[in-house]
C-alpha cells in the first residue's frame, strides 16, 4: 500500500465499485419504484373497474330510494297522453298502491339487461311496478327511459240527453266518446197506431250514451245541460256512472234507470203534477164509485184529458167494460205513497210518476180497495193550450224505470 501507483489503483477500483454500487441501486431503486407504481395503478384500476360495474346499480338503486307516488304519476302521465286522469287522481292511485304493501318495493335486473345498456324491474306484491333503463358510461350514469305498469280498469259510462256534455276530471268528453247516438227512450209503445206518438210529439228528446275507459281511480263527474251548467247530484241519482272494464251493454240495458232524465223548471213542474194527481183521483173516484154517479165521475176524469185521445177512449172503454157493473164504493182515500218528477219527453211531452194505494168503504167498511201499492205513470201533452192528459198506464210497483 505505500507503492504509490497501487494505492492509486486501488482508490480508483474502490471509487468505480462505489459507483457501480450507486447505479445498480439506483436502478433497483428505480424498478421498486415502477414496480409500486404499476401496483398501484393496478390496485386504482381495478378499484375504478369495480365501481363503474357497479356505477349502473349504485345509480338504480338511489334513484328507486327517492322512487314516489307523484314520481310514478307523472312517468305514466308521460306515458299515457291520452289519459284523463290528473296528476292528482293518478298520484292517490299509486299513493294507495305503494301503502297496500308493508314491504315495499323490490328490485331485479329486466331480461333485457346488458352492460351497455343497464334495465331494472321494479316489483310491489309481485307485480310489475315499473321499469327503468339507464344510459351512459363509467361513473356517469341517467335515467333514459322509466315505463310505469297500472291497472287503470275503471270506467265511466253516462247516458244523457243530446245537447248535454259530461265532463271527467275537469276534461270535456268529445264525440269520439259516444258509443252510441240518438236513442229513443220514449217509455210508451209508440208502434201502437192508437196512441198516435209521432203526431203530438215536438222535438222529442233522445239520449247519446258516453264511454270513457282506463281510468287509474274514479274521476269527478259532471253532467252539463245545454247550457253548460252541471247538474245536481239529485237529478243524476238515476244514473249509474261508475263500472269495472268488463261491464257490458246488456247488463246495463236490465236496469232502464241508468240514464239522466230531463225535468221541467219548478213552476212548471208543479202544475204537472197538480195535474196528474188531480187526474188520479177523479180516475180512482170513476173507477171505485161504480153506476153510482158514474156520468159525472167520467166526465170528471175526462175533463182532464184530450178529446179522442189514448187515456180518454181508456175511460169510455171501461164505462161498459168493467165500470157500469162493479161494485159500488164511497169515501174513497187515496195515499199517495210517492209523487215522481216530471220527465220530458218533447218539448211538449212530460210523464209523472205516482206510487199511490187506494182505500174505498162499501157497506160502511173501509176496504183495501187497490190491494197493493200501485204506479201510475201518466202522459201529459201541451198541443198549445197548455198540459193535458194524453195517456196512462197502471202497473204494479216496480215496473217503471
Amino acid at each position: 500500500m505505500k507503492n504509490p501507483v497501487f494505492r492509486t489503483l486501488y482508490l480508483v477500483y474502490l471509487g468505480l465499485l462505489f459507483i457501480a454500487a450507486l447505479v445498480v441501486l439506483g436502478i433497483l431503486w428505480k424498478k421498486l419504484v415502477l414496480f409500486q407504481r404499476s401496483e398501484e395503478e393496478k390496485e386504482i384500476t381495478e378499484e375504478r373497474l369495480r365501481r363503474e360495474e357497479q356505477a349502473p346499480q349504485l345509480f338504480f338503486m338511489e334513484y328507486a330510494e327517492e322512487l314516489n307516488a307523484q314520481t310514478l304519476a307523472s312517468e305514466y302521465l308521460a306515458d299515457h297522453p291520452e289519459s284523463l286522469d290528473t296528476l292528482q287522481t293518478a298520484t292517490l292511485y299509486f299513493d294507495e298502491l305503494l301503502a297496500k304493501d308493508a314491504e315495499g318495493c323490490k328490485y331485479y335486473r329486466a331480461n333485457e339487461y346488458s352492460d351497455e345498456n343497464p334495465a331494472y324491474l321494479v316489483e310491489l306484491s309481485g307485480e310489475k311496478l315499473a321499469e327503468v333503463k339507464l344510459a351512459g358510461k363509467g361513473l356517469n350514469w341517467a335515467v333514459e327511459d322509466v315505463e310505469v305498469f297500472a291497472d287503470a280498469a275503471e270506467t265511466v259510462t253516462a247516458d244523457i240527453p243530446d245537447g248535454y256534455r259530461i265532463r271527467c276530471n275537469d276534461n270535456l268528453l268529445g264525440d269520439d266518446h259516444i258509443a252510441e247516438a240518438g236513442i229513443v227512450r220514449f217509455p210508451y209503445d209508440k208502434e201502437r197506431e192508437t196512441f198516435g206518438y209521432d203526431e203530438v210529439l215536438k222535438n222529442e228528446i233522445k239520449w247519446n250514451v258516453y264511454s270513457a275507459k282506463g281510468f287509474l281511480t274514479q274521476p269527478e263527474v259532471e253532467i252539463l245541460d245545454t247550457n253548460g251548467s252541471a247538474l245536481s247530484q239529485e237529478e243524476t241519482a238515476d244514473i249509474v256512472l261508475f263500472g269495472s272494464a268488463d261491464d257490458s251493454t246488456s247488463d246495463r240495458d236490465k236496469n232502464k234507470k241508468d240514464f239522466v232524465r230531463i225535468h221541467p223548471d219548478e213552476k212548471s213542474a208543479q202544475k204537472l203534477q197538480d195535474a196528474a194527481t188531480g187526474f188520479l183521483e177523479a180516475y180512482l173516484i170513476y173507477y171505485t164509485y161504480g153506476k153510482s154517479g158514474i156520468d159525472d165521475h167520467i166526465a170528471a176524469a175526462q175533463s182532464y184529458c184530450f178529446a179522442g185521445s189514448p187515456a180518454d177512449k181508456s175511460l169510455i172503454n171501461a164505462y161498459e167494460d168493467s165500470v157500469s157493473w162493479a161494485y159500488g164504493h164511497t169515501n174513497l182515500r187515496n195515499e199517495i205513497l210517492q209523487l215522481g218528477n216530471p220527465v220530458m219527453w218533447a218539448d211538449n211531452c212530460c210523464s209523472v210518476d205516482i206510487e199511490y194505494h187506494a182505500y174505498a168503504k162499501r157497506g160502511g167498511e173501509e176496504l183495501d180497495y187497490s190491494r197493493r201499492d200501485e204506479m201510475i205513470r201518466i202522459m201529459l201533452v201541451d198541443k198549445g193550450n197548455g198540459y193535458k192528459v194524453y195517456a196512462f198506464d197502471v202497473s204494479p210497483v216496480g215496473q217503471y224505470f
